[in-house]
């Protein structure tokens, strides 16, 4: 699998962030959730269908890739490796009467994917996500798709802390909301201090500097951990980038003893066409698709993403479709006190890769 500091996975996602913010600057001050590892597999899909050229060369610069091969490797072992997976689940499918046979057979022997030669229809498209996200996501498609192809992966991770948050230190607490402090709002502050987590681990993986405070609370599953990041007084959680993300990683100390406060949350973000978003970043929305079937070319990119964080731990849901037309020495303990916006991250420890990204800036539980 994929172990580069530096892989694709984090640098699309921050580059989703980034586009998201460009596009919808009213939404700056809201909530945003994210996962990557959806929209990459439902390009790699995409990619097996493309003709190499201009179309091919759009979704390799999309997801950040050099070649087809890399892009299909870290869909394909994310597809394959999760064996638990009442902790993370991957599933991709494919609705279209259009597809060519080599298409259909490598989308199924390479990501493990559904193929329904069928026209699609919402109400079963819908029902297969829900099923797939164990009900988390419903309703991603509000009328049914043109005739062509729709492309769906649906992710859904769910798993408990290494060590639960204890309910009896959650507190009521002021939350900032907006980095200078204008405007606060109460919530539910959680709070877990060192020794944490069983006897291997006297404490957290920790990172800071002058900009950011990053603790890493680990699941009860060791592949997967959460990495939250505070920006320091002044910093704005929009400034982050993936080479930042790296730097944490590298430069963390282990067994660092502190204590790490974070309200409860959870987060929706709603059907969001990225159609724009992804044409901005470089896919090639007319393009020759010929390789999945006659006539096909990009009509439209919907992603959806609900992530709930409590005291017991986190579970999380996306789906993604794309649907084709036709045509150092001993330190102090630490203290990080999530109080303003900040970054939530899930994880996969194996290959540093992102699965979820969230920027929680007004913490609410509806």
């Amino acid at each position: 699998m994929n172990t580069d500091p530096m892989n694709p996975i984090n640098l699309f996602a921050f580059a989703l962030l980034d586009e998201l913010q460009q596009e919808c600057p009213a939404d700056r001050g809201s909530n945003t959730v994210v996962s990557p590892l959806s929209l990459f597999q439902t390009m790699a899909i995409a990619a097996y269908g493309a003709q190499e050229g201009k179309t091919l060369d759009g979704l390799l610069n999309v997801t950040h890739v050099d070649d087809l091969e890399k892009l299909c490797d870290i869909s394909r072992d994310f597809s394959r490796s999760n064996a638990d997976r009442d902790v993370l689940s991957c599933a991709n499918a494919v609705w279209s009467s259009h597809l060519t046979e080599s298409f259909t057979d490598d989308v199924k022997a390479n990501l493990n994917a559904e193929v329904f030669p069928e026209a699609p229809h919402k109400d079963i498209i819908n029902s297969w996500v829900e099923r797939k996200t164990n009900g988390m996501i419903e309703n991603l498609l509000s009328a049914d798709p043109p005739d062509g192809a729709t492309l769906v992966n649906a992710v859904h991770f769910k798993d408990q802390w290494k060590t639960s948050f204890m309910k009896s230190f959650t507190k009521e607490a002021d939350f900032h909301t907006q980095q200078e402090g204008e405007a606060s709002m109460k919530v539910d502050m959680m709070v877990a201090a060192s020794p944490y987590g069983d006897t291997r681990q006297k404490g957290f993986d920790y990172y800071a500097d002058d900009k950011v405070q990053v603790a890493v609370v680990p699941y009860a599953h060791d592949d997967y951990d959460a990495v939250i990041a505070l920006p320091a007084e002044g910093v704005s959680v929009d400034n982050f980038v993936a080479r930042d993300f790296d730097v944490w990683c590298e430069g963390m100390q282990h067994n660092k003893e502190g204590s790490v406060s974070f309200p409860k949350f959870k987060v929706e973000y709603g059907v969001r066409d990225m159609t724009k978003l992804f044409e901005r970043m470089g896919l090639v929305l007319d393009g020759d698709y010929s390789k999945m079937g006659p006539g096909l070319e990009v009509g439209s990119v919907l992603h959806k993403a609900v992530m709930t964080v409590d005291e017991e731990g986190t579970e999380a849901a996306a789906a993604s479709a794309m649907m084709m037309l036709t045509a150092m020495p001993i330190d102090p303990p630490f203290h990080m006190v999530c109080d303003r916006p900040f970054l939530f991250i899930v994880r996969h420890r194996p290959t540093n890769s992102i699965v979820f990204i969230a920027k929680i800036k007004e913490p609410t539980l509806v």
